[in-house]
């Protein structure tokens, strides 16, 4: 088991600095603190079942980089593709704000 918090931790911040994510504003949008989701990172705990899938949609990701990290730690992750910034409402990660879907309505009825 050793082996693979270590391969999860290690994976896990790649992830991470790739998208460009503190680990706070990781933790914000999982709804825990930031010491938690340093314990990920540092391999002092392992997050359960429902977390590592919240992670693999916070960071764009396939789950199964963060299920079977041994088998992707050392390999180039820099082709994850990460949406650009957190939304500002963390619960509703991938979701459009009104405003946004606002925007897109207003841009279709203008190209008509």
């Amino acid at each position: 088991m050793g082996d693979y918090r270590e391969a999860f931790r290690k994976v896990l911040r790649t992830v991470r600095m790739i998208c460009g994510y503190s680990q706070d504003s990781v933790a914000k949008a999982l709804g825990v603190s930031r010491s938690t989701y340093t314990y990920y990172e540092t391999g002092k705990t392992s997050p359960d079942v429902q977390t590592v899938s919240k992670l693999a949609k916070i960071f764009n990701v396939s789950a199964e980089i963060l299920v079977f990290p041994e088998e992707y730690v050392g390999t180039d992750l820099s082709n994850v593709r990460a949406p650009r910034k957190f939304s500002e409402q963390p619960q509703r990660i991938g979701e459009l704000r009104a405003e946004e879907k606002e925007l897109i309505a207003k841009h279709r009825l203008e190209k008509k």
